[in-house]
């Protein structure tokens, strides 16, 4: 779990822990979870 800065809100749930389904269905699941893991790097 990790504390959302300002403009990372989607990709993280309201507790703080990571979203790893896409937020709605246009996105790809590959490049969503490639788009968490730079996020996560970058924390």
């Amino acid at each position: 779990m990790s504390i959302p800065r300002p403009g990372d809100e989607r990709f993280h749930y309201s507790g703080g822990s990571h979203r790893w389904i896409p937020p709605g269905p246009e996105y790809d699941q590959e490049v969503w979870d490639e788009q968490v893991r730079q996020h996560k790097q970058e924390t």
